[in-house]
């Protein structure tokens, strides 16, 4: 009989983006406990959003946009990130480690302007940073894996968008792996564009995940950009069946959750409340074990 050895199950969880209304959700969100322990390992912090079309006026680009825009010129015009400003997320990242040992998760859309600033011994191992689904170029994963080594972070990578994806994905991992262990590169499964989508916002291939384990990949699963707002009342139920499925040999298929809760100006549709983020916590301890905060 096999053994399901990934015991163990990280939940991510935090708003689409930072915003001056959402940040004392934040400690809400490290308060919750299951069974007398605290349930979050970690939350997003994304004050960069990957959107389709570029707003210059910054509107729903993120709370981080101006200062990445004014270190971005830095950057052009020769100047190297001792001259770059600290973006608000990371100012506001440092004090949540402090104060709570919640592990903080980034959207990464440009490594050599943005990770500069991420890196702080108060973060020490307690980030991971993940390319976005509109990014499916190696080297900016690349990039972000030498960061993550030199820093000790984890490096997370969303799949493609669409059906057939599943060799682009495997591909972008070979990036990370040349700098990084194993269990420091984490495949995001955020499903795809399909014609079978039905009310999913982009359809789960739990399949392709399946594949990727069975490599020996760490992978979580985005359950908010696969159910979106149609499914939303589906998310918890979706996600704990999702954290039950197992490889042919008996391992979870699944190492974690990234999940979007609370409120945002963005994606807010698509959001589970923290009372339902309590309520997913409990019902996977029940057949896993999750992963505090140190």
């Amino acid at each position: 009989m096999h053994t399901k050895q990934n015991h163990t199950i990280t939940v991510i969880a935090g708003p689409c983006s930072l915003n001056p209304m959402n940040i004392n959700e934040l400690y809400e969100i490290a308060d919750i406990t299951v069974k007398g322990k605290r349930a979050i390992k970690g939350t997003r912090l994304v004050g960069l959003k990957s959107r389709t079309s570029l707003s210059l006026d910054g509107n729903n680009m993120g709370i981080d946009y101006a200062v990445f825009m004014r270190n971005h010129a830095r950057l052009v015009d020769g100047q190297g990130p001792s001259e770059f400003e600290e973006p608000p997320t990371v100012t506001i990242a440092k004090q949540l480690c402090k104060e709570t040992g919640l592990s903080v998760g980034f959207e990464v859309m440009s490594p050599l302007v943005q990770l500069p600033c991420i890196q702080d011994e108060v973060f020490n191992d307690k980030v991971l940073i993940w390319s976005p689904a509109v990014n499916q170029l190696g080297w900016p994963v690349m990039q972000m894996a030498a960061f993550a080594q030199k820093n000790g972070w984890s490096v997370g990578i969303k799949n493609g968008k669409w059906v057939g994806m599943e060799k682009t994905w495997a591909g972008l991992s070979t990036y990370a792996h040349g700098h990084l262990a194993p269990d420091n590169v984490i495949m995001i499964q955020r499903g795809v564009e399909s014609p079978e989508n039905g009310k999913y916002r982009n359809l789960p291939l739990h399949e392709t995940s399946k594949h990727m384990k069975e490599q020996g990949m760490q992978v979580y699963f985005d359950p908010s950009h696969s159910y979106g707002p149609l499914l939303r009342d589906d998310i918890v139920r979706g996600s704990v069946e999702a954290m039950k499925m197992t490889t042919d040999t008996g391992e979870y298929v699944y190492d974690g959750l990234l999940i979007e809760a609370g409120t945002s100006t963005t994606d807010t549709d698509q959001h589970i409340t923290h009372k339902e983020l309590g309520d997913l916590c409990e019902q996977l301890s029940e057949f896993r074990e999750l992963v505090s905060p140190v």
